[in-house]
């Protein structure tokens, strides 16, 4: 291309690249741009007055005043660059796919916006943000500037610490929230739901209503169901070492019943005294006699025949089976059944029709069939484990690992 050919910047770096004239201090970005203007991309504004800088220095034989028209003049029209960075509020797009997350209405909920142009350190935080938030409650569009995440307290303390720095506009109704959440972080005991001498403070009229005045009237119940309704247990600490202490201060809905180190009996009085009903009590199919016997032998005492109900039966099975019929524990379940026993392998469909609803479940060995496991975990604030050890798949296992 000679110097008549050069007709705007554009072909001016072109022109550089192909007879080799390009410093080596210039050479990735000449090429660069380049490979941009090859492709039908034009340059931004930004671009144009870089390109204009650099330039200087490689108008040689050309004149000052043709030099000044070929940068002035474009080959392509300017690409407008959207520079804002902002956090906001947002719905996600009509077009957004969410098929990652099981909750069908994550759609509708509020997000936080995260917008700005490309910036590597900027991409680095947002990956950062989307380990320590979850994938879950993150979506984004490939080479779209908007990064949503779901608008929660989890999120929005991280997101706002981690661009109210960055030059970004935040909107107010965002940063109002996250004043709120840092408050009760920094003082919980103002805000949180929780026991103080054993009573409950900062809850809500509503949710006392809800609570069964048996549990009122009995801190040690009461804490026992606690994230039944909603009652953090900040600042409290464990009172001793027996079973019932044990189970009460659990750090987690799961507990481990080590037939080694607990008799069923003390596990099941603990129930009782705790009032732990209704109960579901899972079986393993391979040993669903003798733990029925088991089982059955030491509720019998406390909880009648006619308020228990066996849901399944073993093919090939006759003892089982006759067991059920000669105790009478082939009752229909309703909201007056106390415990029902079902196998590890599979969830019967009654249990799934509301009328009987478990607060705890009893469950031989730690692994059960993935619907079973979801029914318990929904519904159940204590899962008692009859095993020497939570099973390796509960721990580790994808499926598990979020529990």
């Amino acid at each position: 291309m000679t110097h008549s050919n050069i007709k705007n910047i554009e072909d001016f770096v072109q022109h550089l690249i192909n007879v080799g004239k390009v410093d080596s201090a210039d050479r990735v970005i000449f090429h660069s741009i380049n490979r941009q203007i090859t492709k039908g991309i034009a340059l931004t504004d930004r671009q144009h007055i870089m390109l204009k800088g650099k330039l200087e220095k490689y108008q040689a034989d050309i004149n000052a005043e043709q030099f000044k028209h070929i940068v002035d003049n474009l080959r392509m029209p300017l690409r407008f660059v959207n520079r804002a960075k902002t956090v906001e509020v947002s719905k996600l797009p009509e077009d957004a796919v969410v098929r990652w997350n099981s909750n069908s209405t994550i759609k509708d909920e509020n997000w936080i916006k995260v917008s700005f142009p490309f910036h590597k350190k900027t991409i680095r935080k947002i990956e950062e943000l989307v380990k320590q938030i979850g994938s879950t409650n993150y979506y984004h569009k490939v080479k779209s500037r908007d990064h949503y995440f779901v608008l929660s307290e989890k999120s929005v303390v991280p997101i706002i610490d981690s661009f109210r720095e960055r030059n970004f506009d935040i909107e107010e109704k965002i940063l109002n929230f996250y004043d709120e959440v840092k408050q009760i972080q920094e003082s919980p005991q103002e805000f949180l739901p929780m026991f103080n001498l054993d009573q409950l403070v900062n809850v809500k009229q509503s949710v006392r209503d809800l609570i069964p005045q048996e549990l009122l009237s009995d801190s040690l119940k009461m804490f026992d169901q606690r994230r039944r309704y909603g009652i953090t247990d900040y600042g409290i600490q464990p009172r001793g070492n027996s079973l019932m202490e044990r189970i009460v201060f659990r750090e987690s809905t799961d507990f481990l019943s080590n037939p080694e180190e607990h008799n069923l009996q003390s596990v099941l009085d603990t129930v009782y005294n705790l009032n732990r009903y209704p109960l579901v009590v899972a079986l393993q199919e391979k040993h669903a006699e003798d733990q029925i016997y088991e089982f059955y032998k030491e509720v019998k005492n406390y909880i009648s025949d006619s308020e228990q109900s066996v849901l399944f039966r073993l093919e090939g099975a006759a003892d089982f089976n006759r067991f059920v019929k000669d105790k009478n524990l082939n009752n229909w379940v309703d909201n007056n059944t106390k415990i029902v026993y079902i196998s590890t392998n599979k969830l019967p469909k009654v249990l799934l029709n509301g009328e009987f609803n478990p607060i705890t479940c009893f469950m031989y060995g730690s692994t059960a069939n993935r619907y079973v496991d979801t029914y318990v975990q929904d519904r159940c604030d204590l899962i008692i484990f009859r095993d020497t050890d939570i099973s390796p798949m509960r721990k580790y296992s994808n499926y598990y690992g979020n529990m």
